[in-house]
């Protein structure tokens, strides 16, 4: 029986990985009217991909930021500026 929860246990986790519920994603402001941000060398994401906090009105072109990848990448909400 413990075999078996172990197993059920795994498929879940494999299931909800799969998924890609939520994750964050580092980004780079490519403008801010309307606002793009670059995910990779590849995408970019456009204003209806994007949920804004009440930190996106204080970002600039070329601030990175810290996004949370929400729908399977349907969606990134904006949750603020990378610090290094």
């Amino acid at each position: 029986m413990a075999d078996l929860v172990t197993m059920v246990k795994r498929i879940v986790q494999n299931v909800l990985e799969a998924y890609q519920l939520t994750d964050y994603a580092p980004g780079t402001v490519l403008s801010i009217a309307p606002l793009r941000v670059q995910l990779n060398e590849k995408i970019i994401l456009e204003p209806i991909n994007l949920l804004c906090t009440s930190e996106t009105p204080t970002l600039a072109e070329g601030d990175k930021v810290i996004m949370l990848k929400v729908q399977r990448g349907q969606k990134y909400i904006i949750l603020g500026k990378a610090v290094t």
